[in-house]
């Protein structure tokens, strides 16, 4: 269910705070565990009957799993179930999202040709997968006993389940037993008010900047794949919004996944961090879906060896992290494409550690990941090159007409005038998404004020008190303009992977 529809905002969520509410106030706040699952449950079920079957297999499965785990203790047994455990776990994964990407790359190597199968991807699998994969690794080390309940709401609280943050059990669990015990982290007024808020501004992101901008990447990157293709502005224009586009969707999910865990007493971690001021393209990952570099780092990347083994095997770890962090995106080519250009730049910058100012690195860093971002938005590979080709140029340079005109080059011959992309993308920011974009900036610093006032003055206090109920007006007016102009057809970029 996309937080963005009328049945979650005006049914779902309501019912959710008024039964989270009412078990609390009537002392039994044991019961809010089980409610919560139910909710949850409630929020998947539009995804239909394969996709909650697959989700509630894996629940029991893994906590089955676990709990062999945990009886086997340090001896064989023990490590023959977690390699089940994980191998079931990838299997699953597999089934749904790589079955009809390996028969199709069978059938071009020479094997049989089969139809596609109709598998339907389940909407958060590659995210619920990953956090019991986790789950499973630190049961080795880390004895864990959670009740059937406590384990379910881990994985499938609805807020995070279907695109993240990937939520770690030693950061949720401790949440969800103090739940449990009545206990909140804060006063729940308070959390309802710093999570609306939250909410609200993640909802901005995606429905007042991101959206608008979709059409504009969707012509220019369906235009690549025809000849003569875009021309080198229309290009850098198209991958500059898809920039945007993709940021703005995937941190307004974030956004809304924990306004909404605030909400219900639950701490979500931060998943963005202001990426594309990044001034490396290590600090990029420090900042970019926080959660997947966390888990790509101590799952994988310090499993397979990490920094511990030499140049040589640290440069081959890098670059299979990145592969196969990439193609946990998606079945093609294109993300593995990606994820290689991540890891390439990784190692670059390990065998070059220049010292650049933040100037130059936070534009380098930033180019680069336009760059990057084409494979990853490319229906194929064959696009991707088109689009590359056409931002170095070799399909000429086209300018909007009327910068034409103010130049008085509307006769040379070497530019070509298409003003279109232009149009859209002018609309775009001088629309509803530049008021969005100021809107949230001061509501999210007018927030943090509020929330974490300097305690060195007594004027900052006074001020962030001041301001609350103007942050409260303008946080209302925002969500109305929002709830007004959004489109419940338009889903999540990320629900795709």
């Amino acid at each position: 269910m996309l937080f963005h529809e009328n049945v979650f905002l005006l049914i779902l969520l309501p019912v959710g705070l008024a039964g989270f509410g009412l078990f609390r106030a009537m002392g039994r706040a044991r019961w809010v565990v089980p409610f919560l699952i139910g909710i949850s449950l409630w929020a998947y079920s539009p995804q239909g009957t394969v996709a909650m079957a697959a989700l509630l297999v894996s629940v029991i499965g893994n906590k089955l799993v676990g709990q062999r785990i945990l009886a086997a203790g340090e001896h064989g047994a023990g490590r023959g179930w977690l390699a089940l455990g994980i191998g079931a776990n990838l299997a699953l994964l597999g089934w749904f999202k790589y079955t009809n990407f390996l028969l199709f790359n069978l059938a071009q190597l020479g094997g049989p040709q089969v139809a596609p199968l109709a598998i339907i991807l389940p909407a958060g699998i590659s995210f619920f997968t990953f956090q019991q994969i986790a789950y499973l690794v630190d049961l080795r080390t880390q004895k864990e006993h959670y009740d059937w309940s406590t384990y379910g709401l881990f994985i499938i609280f609805f807020p995070q389940f279907i695109a993240g943050p990937i939520v770690h059990h030693r950061d949720i669990v401790p949440q969800i037993v103090r739940i449990r015990r009545g206990e909140l982290p804060e006063p729940w007024s308070e959390a309802l008010a710093a999570g609306f808020t939250l909410f609200t501004i993640g909802l901005a992101k995606k429905l007042l900047i991101a959206d608008p901008l979709a059409p504009l990447v969707n012509m220019v990157f369906a235009g690549a794949g025809h000849d003569p293709g875009p021309s080198l502005l229309v290009a850098w224009t198209g991958a500059l919004a898809y920039t945007l586009q993709i940021y703005f969707d995937f941190s307004g999910y974030s956004d809304m996944a924990i306004g909404l865990g605030r909400m219900f007493g639950l701490h979500l971690p931060q998943n963005f961090n202001s990426p594309y001021q990044a001034v490396s393209i290590s600090d990029f990952w420090r900042r970019w879906h926080i959660t997947l570099s966390r888990f790509l780092r101590d799952y994988l990347y310090i499993p397979l060896g990490g920094n511990r083994r030499g140049i040589v095997r640290t440069r081959i770890n890098l670059m299979l992290t990145m592969l196969l962090g990439g193609f946990w995106h998606g079945a093609n080519w294109t993300f593995v494409v990606w994820g290689g250009l991540h890891g390439l730049a990784l190692i670059v910058a390990r065998l070059f550690p220049w010292r650049l100012g933040p100037g130059p690195g936070r534009i380098l860093t930033f180019l680069f990941v336009i760059l990057a971002w084409v494979p990853f938005r490319a229906p194929d590979i064959a696009t991707t090159l088109a689009f590359w080709k056409a931002m170095a140029g070799f399909n000429g340079l086209v300018l909007p007409e009327m910068v034409g005109r103010h130049l008085g080059l509307i006769s040379s011959p070497l530019l070509v005038f298409n003003n279109l992309p232009f149009r859209y993308l002018w609309q775009t920011l001088s629309g509803w998404s530049g008021v969005a974009a100021f809107g949230a900036g001061l509501l999210a610093a007018l927030s943090i004020e509020r929330q974490n006032p300097p305690a060195h003055t007594t004027v900052h206090r006074q001020l962030a008190d001041w301001m609350q109920i103007p942050a409260a007006v303008a946080v209302f007016v925002l969500f109305l303009v929002v709830f007004h102009a959004k489109d419940a057809n338009v889903p999540f970029l990320y629900f795709q992977f």
